[in-house]
């Protein structure tokens, strides 16, 4: 496309070395101790699976632990049964409350992240249901092991616990 438009070869290839991808799209946070820690913005079960998928195809071997925040009640109440089986991929789910974003007070009563915890637990998945973010710093601090892969996923605020936990491991 550059080359149609006319931008010369030498711009394209500068501009190509300089690029290390979007933020938030399977972006590499840190790697410390051996436990790679990786943030995404996924936030549809669509982009979870294909996501958790990548990140499968990529650590066949080792044990991905996947930190979810939902992003609204409405979505989530209205893609329940596709979140639930869109995690598969993953060997541990911890799920932490929904961030709440344009949700009216209907939508906030009508779901809750435990009906999305039961939901995906019945569909078979290792799920843990830890509401507040340095909650899930102190569980994953505790439990994640050299080799293992922490992928934190959601459009909300959740890539403050990849950050937060490169910091404290």
């Amino acid at each position: 496309m550059c080359t149609f438009i006319g931008v010369d070869k030498d711009s394209i290839k500068a501009a190509l070395a300089s690029f290390y991808g979007a933020n938030r799209r399977f972006q590499i946070v840190g790697v410390k101790s051996g436990i790679t820690v990786i943030d995404d913005y996924a936030h549809h079960p669509t982009e979870i699976r294909v996501t958790l998928r990548a990140a499968r195809e990529l650590y066949p071997e080792k044990k991905i632990w996947c930190i979810f925040q939902p992003h609204q009640h409405s979505r989530t109440r209205h893609l329940l049964k596709e979140f639930a089986r869109s995690f598969q991929n993953a060997n541990k789910v911890i799920l932490a409350d929904i961030f709440a974003a344009r949700d009216n007070d209907y939508e906030k009563n009508a779901m809750s992240a435990m009906k999305l915890y039961e939901e995906t637990r019945n569909a078979g998945v290792d799920i843990q249901y830890v509401p507040q973010f340095c909650d899930i710093v102190n569980v994953l601090s505790s439990n994640v092991k050299t080799g293992d892969i922490v992928l934190t996923m959601g459009a909300g605020d959740v890539w403050k616990v990849a950050y937060d936990l490169v910091m404290r491991l």
